[in-house]
Order: structure tokens, then sequence, then C-alpha cells
């Protein structure tokens, strides 16, 4: 969350965002699109089959 605070105030036009966590996926999105990201892209990957965890790719951009 530190880090996606630091990206909101700086002039950083668009983030790559890979989560392996859908809470704190949540979290920092909230975050970013607060501070004047929008998600262009949201890519949900099974990474690994036969497991219910998910990998998650994200593109931010202001």
């Amino acid at each position: 969350m530190a880090q996606c605070k630091e990206l909101v105030k700086s002039t950083t036009s668009r983030v790559i965002y890979v989560s392996c966590n859908p809470q704190t996926f949540m979290r920092d999105a909230r975050v970013l699109t607060a501070g004047g990201y929008k998600i262009q892209q949201l890519i949900p990957v099974d990474q690994f089959v036969g497991s219910d965890h998910w990998e998650l790719f994200a593109v931010f951009e202001k």
C-alpha cells in the first residue's frame, strides 16, 4: 500500500500491477483509483490449474 501511495504522488502515468492476493489487490486498487488512476485492463490468470488460486494482472493509467 505504501508504494501505491507514492505512485499516486508521482508523475508516473502507467502502472503494471501483478498480484497473487485478491484482497491486497483490491486495497491497492482503491488507493490507485482514488489517486486518479483508472483500470485499463484486468486479466485473471489461472496459473495453477486444479487449484482455486488466481494471479491478477492489471494496467492502471492516469
